[in-house]
């Protein structure tokens, strides 16, 4: 088995999330996010055609435009560059889950709307969600904790042992 210690990349978590291109009309990329495929994505990657990652719009975004009023009339057939976050948080897919948390607790505005993007030698290869990332660091300070409660119990019996052992000594 795996020890926990050993460090995870964030393959593990990679989403193959079809990039948007930059010169796509919001009003379709709003159209996306209702898209079952979506569902789950907090935000979607914009990326050049050469595979270079030009930002992220987030659900979110979107919301607060379409809300304004005559924010569909306003925006809706401009590109989503107009709107888009021009400097998410973009990740080497080989970044351990601890230094992506780091650089998420550095970079992202809001973990609540924002995703990332994962890159493999500079290009697009997919995202990952912040809440993914959050839960692999719970669950590796949850195996932790057992790790500790453990050693605790074994030197709480090696101690009653030795106590046993010098009472037995000085008879």
């Amino acid at each position: 088995p795996a020890r926990s210690d050993a460090p995870i990349g964030l393959s593990t978590l990679r989403l193959s999330t079809p990039p948007v291109p930059p010169d796509t009309c919001v009003i379709d990329v709003a159209q996306l996010f209702l898209d079952a495929n979506y569902a789950g994505l907090l935000s979607l990657p914009i990326v050049t055609a050469e595979g270079d990652p030009a930002g992220m719009i987030s659900r979110y975004e979107l919301m607060r435009v379409f809300l304004q009023p005559y924010g569909r009339e306003l925006f809706g057939r401009r590109p989503i560059s107009v709107l888009m976050n021009r400097a998410p948080l973009v990740l080497s897919i080989e970044t351990s889950i601890g230094d992506a948390a780091r650089a998420i607790a550095r970079h992202i505005r809001s973990p609540i709307t924002d995703d990332f993007i994962l890159v493999e030698n500079g290009r697009y290869v997919g995202t990952a969600l912040v809440l993914d990332v959050l839960r692999a660091v719970e669950g590796r300070l949850a195996d932790r904790s057992t790790e500790l409660e453990r050693a605790y119990v074994r030197l709480k019996s090696s101690q009653a042992q030795l106590v046993q052992s010098e009472k037995m000594a000085s008879l």
